[in-house]
């Protein structure tokens, strides 16, 4: 063998191979995503069609495996670039194909500019609920400090939840088998939107402070040299959190007090999420009545089929049933006629009548066996069990849908 003529061999040069695409892409969003800031923006502004999905060609779907680009990575460049264009935002994830890619319009509930939500300065009439919380019916879990202010943005809360048309209550206590109280659940009080229950609960942040060590963790820590004195300490703060549980989350599960903005600028979002999520729950509730119609339908169908099925299948016994009884009625009757002519060689008296009674049976025997015999009908068809129509329903259940 020479080596000289195998392609690839050392100190051979190869043939030159065409483009490879081995993540399943082409060249020119290849190149789009090497830049995402830029390029992945235009690209998607630009060849996406109506759907948002990128045009044929240019697969949105891009195989992982050693070697390929980071696309999360780079999607999430693209988003915090703020160049994307109006109207749309980028949806990225794992798919059955490999990491799909695909710009979709941001949706309208994203867009909207809610109201803003006054708060009291001052609890002159406080709601029933504000009224219990403060009472203590309810355990709020705060220090003193922020109390006031805790209880002032609940009333706002429910005050505008209440113009909206929403029902608040409080959570309701539960006794247990040895007489202790629990909370039905973590939150402090439920926000019913469109017949769906949302739970609101106050937290109160900590904060990162320096910590001071003490004469005993000093002595600890110079006698033993695996103790390690920590550096911060976490204390409650005069920051809160809401939170709003239950349902499908739109925006995000809670807000908080921050640098830039405090919780009172946040409660038309709070507010919001609460719509946008007993408007999902209902519109949620609607799919699956209809969806429980449609396969209701579906299952009425099929059990209607397998009755017809089974009355077929029953009739098909039948005249199989008088198609051998038929045929075993003829073969009897040859043997009758056989019978018939032996026992009239018999010489003996006794053995004669024995035989034709005999034969006589036989006689009639083979007259009740044939069906041509009878009044010639349809068979009855029974009303099937579930057990019996299960295996004409195609793997639906005989017993409901």
């Amino acid at each position: 063998m020479v080596h000289s003529q195998i392609p690839g061999h050392r100190g051979v040069r190869a043939p030159r191979a065409g483009p490879v695409q081995r993540d399943g892409i082409g060249p020119e969003l290849r190149r789009v995503l090497r830049r995402p800031q830029r390029e992945l923006l235009s690209y998607g502004s630009s060849r996406s069609n109506d759907q948002g999905v990128l045009d044929q060609g240019e697969s949105p779907h891009h195989n992982g495996g050693p070697g390929t680009p980071n696309w999360p990575s780079r999607v999430n460049s693209a988003k915090r670039s703020g160049k994307l264009p109006a109207g749309k935002d980028i949806k990225s994830g794992w798919a059955k194909g490999g990491y799909e890619i695909r710009l979709e319009d941001i949706p309208a509930w994203r867009l909207a500019v809610p109201d803003p939500v006054p708060v009291p300065e001052r609890l002159t009439k406080p709601h029933s609920v504000v009224a219990a919380l403060r009472d203590g019916k309810r355990t709020l879990n705060l220090t003193k400090p922020v109390l006031p202010r805790t209880l002032r943005l609940i009333q706002a809360i429910v005050a505008e939840a209440e113009h909206r048309g929403h029902t608040i209550r409080i959570v309701n206590q539960r006794t247990d088998r040895h007489g202790y109280e629990h909370a039905e659940s973590e939150d402090h009080f439920i926000v019913t939107a469109q017949g769906h229950p949302c739970g609101v609960r106050i937290t109160q942040l900590k904060e990162r402070t320096d910590h001071v060590a003490s004469a005993k963790e000093l002595a600890d820590a110079a006698r033993d040299s695996w103790v390690r004195i920590p550096r911060f300490d976490h204390p409650l703060g005069n920051r809160l959190g809401i939170a709003v549980g239950g349902g499908f989350v739109h925006w995000q599960l809670q807000r908080s007090d921050t640098d830039t903005e405090p919780l009172e600028g946040k409660l038309p979002q709070i507010l919001q999420e609460i719509d946008l999520r007993g408007a999902a729950a209902e519109a949620k509730r609607h799919a699956d009545q209809e969806a429980a119609r449609e396969r209701r339908r579906q299952w009425d169908a099929a059990v209607h089929r397998a009755r017809q099925d089974y009355a077929e299948a029953h009739r098909i016994r039948a005249l199989e049933q008088q198609e051998h009884s038929w045929r075993r009625a003829a073969q009897l009757s040859e043997y009758l006629h056989a019978a018939q002519q032996r026992v009239e060689t018999t010489h003996h008296a006794a053995q004669r009548e024995a035989a034709q009674s005999w034969l006589r049976w036989i006689q009639g025997y083979v007259e009740r066996l044939d069906p041509l015999n009878g009044e010639m009908r349809a068979p009855t068809i029974p009303d099937p069990r579930p057990s019996d129509l299960e295996p004409f329903l195609n793997g639906w259940s005989p017993y409901g849908p």
